[in-house]
């Protein structure tokens, strides 16, 4: 699944970006990745902190039923847990 062609065989088939720096990011999906990819030098991995681990299954958990929630209701409890757990 890592393999430079199996990437540019997922990147085609679903959209998605590369995940392996070697795959090239020109494919037919480019036109619609390639603002994501320009981006990717910015990415940064999950914020590691005591309580983030409740915080992110919470709001994944609130995710799978947003079809049914606002999302601004997500949000803001997205932002009250990361607040009480960060201290500010």
């Amino acid at each position: 699944m890592t393999t430079k062609d199996q990437q540019l065989a997922f990147a085609k088939g679903f959209g998605v970006i590369p995940s392996i720096q070697s795959a090239p990011t020109t494919s037919p999906s480019s036109r619609t990745t390639q603002p994501f990819v320009n981006r990717v030098k910015y990415a940064c991995g999950v914020v590691r902190a005591p309580g983030i681990t409740d915080v992110l299954t919470d709001v994944n958990a609130q995710l799978e039923g947003l079809n049914n929630t606002d999302p601004k209701t997500i949000l803001d409890s997205v932002q009250e847990n990361l607040t009480a757990e960060m201290g500010s």
